[in-house]
């Protein structure tokens, strides 16, 4: 598929009159978020049925799947639905523009996510290759290392955020080190990511050069001195990946590690601390973490949403007919809490023993996601680690108090207050000092490195309407 023609300077078109989907759109953004995500879900799906029409922007129409059905036939046909924004019909159509926060979503890069057929089975099966050369035990042994690393900078504080000072940091610290790289670059990629998400302007923009800066470093490193890394595989891939296309991989795999990661370790903390029958099964051993992790998974899973899906050529969905270009958005939450899906007592999948995996908050079919076993390792072994560390932990706030992020897309708490009696730091022989409490830059290049004109930050642009998308 070819991309299309530069659309940023094409004037807004408005859509024929009598447009289905646009007709009907229900906001999905400013104040409707204000609304409780379950009445919204069960609201839409009372009025328009599996598949609802929304807007993502004043101007920007697309189809929500709310149906769990609908979610299988879609999700599975990627020859039907591409995964490829370049034919969206609200982007062709001059409605989507680069200012939309949504538009970095849509706009097409060279990694598996915005790929289908020949190409994204290239680029996927050198991400899933080199992820099946990781060990579980190495994988374990890094998260519990740089989970107590945390732990001991709160333990005697008696207090913490699990979210900012614990869950935000383990999966990129995890991930950096499959990289290859040590934890000092680890702390400064955590810190990069907080300054493109929270900072304005200038900060926003510098941290984004910086995140280009250190890919391209890395990648140049790895091509010198090849390690047992994730890095160094999917350089050698069979696949021969150019230097962009390592880059964007890597940029896939930051994104799905940052915000998905600790919310599903967010999520799961805020279950076990606020369902104590959960928590006590847990203790008991008669369930495992995998299996409430799967709770959360079901029921309060990290994404609500994710753009998106995109018509291939006319058809037809749950009744309403869908035209070529038109935009899909997987409901994962409203999807995992159809009500077909209550057995014979009416109970929802995630109160049913032994939990079910068939949620959808993996994805289905092609683009599944290729990380979900080093995804469960991170979260299921930062939740031991910390149930060990700290047994008598609870809620240091009422939880009608807990904030959600004011997100359409992630589903996350701003923090997570807990208290627990003092303890003092481990004693580790192998960690001479505890970690850096404030993240170093890394060392600066021993040679000069050429930037490769294609690459580009983890958005085309950070804006404040990319953020708001995702509540931050």
């Amino acid at each position: 598929m070819e991309p299309s023609e530069d659309t940023s300077a094409v004037s807004p078109v408005t859509p024929p009159p009598g447009c289905p989907l646009h007709s009907n759109a229900v906001p999905l953004y400013g104040e409707a978020l204000a609304e409780d995500d379950t009445e919204r879900w069960e609201r839409l799906r009372k009025r328009f049925g599996g598949l609802a029409p929304v807007k993502v922007e004043p101007e920007v129409a697309a189809w929500l799947i709310l149906g769990y059905e609908e979610h299988r036939q879609i999700l599975r046909d990627p020859h039907l639905f591409t995964h490829d924004g370049r034919i969206s019909r609200e982007l062709l159509e001059g409605r989507l523009r680069p200012e939309h926060g949504t538009y970095p979503l849509v706009n097409y890069r060279p990694n598996a996510l915005h790929n289908d057929g020949a190409e994204h089975q290239r680029l996927r099966t050198a991400l899933v290759d080199s992820f099946e050369k990781l060990t579980s035990t190495r994988v374990r042994a890094a998260i519990e290392d740089l989970a107590n690393d945390l732990i001991d900078a709160f333990a005697a504080d008696g207090k913490a955020d699990l979210i900012g000072q614990y869950a935000t940091w383990i999966p990129l610290l995890t991930l950096n080190r499959m990289f290859g790289q040590e934890d000092r670059h680890g702390y400064f990629l955590c810190e990069l990511m907080v300054k493109l998400w929270n900072g304005e302007g200038a900060e926003a923009g510098a941290a984004d050069q910086a995140m280009v800066e250190y890919l391209t470093r890395l990648i140049s490193d790895k091509r010198r001195r090849p390690g047992p890394d994730i890095t160094s595989w999917l350089i050698a891939h069979p696949a021969e990946l150019s230097d962009e296309e390592v880059t964007q991989q890597i940029l896939l795999l930051i994104a799905a590690a940052h915000d998905p990661t600790t919310h599903l370790i967010g999520n799961t903390l805020r279950l076990l601390l606020t369902n104590m029958d959960l928590r006590f099964s847990l203790a008991a051993s008669v369930i495992q973490i995998e299996e409430a992790l799967d709770v959360t998974l079901w029921q309060d899973p990290p994404f609500k949403t994710l753009i998106g899906r995109y018509a291939t050529r006319d058809t037809t969905v749950a009744g309403y007919q869908i035209r070529r270009g038109d935009m899909l958005i997987p409901g994962f939450a409203a999807g995992n809490n159809d009500p077909i899906l209550r057995d014979a007592d009416g109970n929802p999948p995630h109160a049913q023993r032994p939990v079910s995996r068939a949620h959808l908050s993996w994805g289905l079919g092609p683009h599944s996601c290729p990380a979900r076993g080093i995804a469960y390792q991170i979260a299921a072994t930062s939740i031991a680690t910390v149930s060990a560390r700290l047994p008598d932990i609870q809620l240091a706030v009422d939880p009608g108090e807990l904030r959600r992020r004011p997100s359409p897309s992630i589903n996350g708490l701003v923090e997570l207050p807990v208290t627990f009696a003092p303890q003092q730091p481990l004693a580790r022989p192998h960690r001479a000092e505890p970690a850096p409490p404030a993240p170093p830059a890394p060392p600066a290049p021993t040679e000069t490195v050429e930037r490769p004109r294609t690459i580009g930050g983890i958005w085309d642009r950070v804006s404040g309407a990319v953020r708001a998308w995702f509540g931050v």
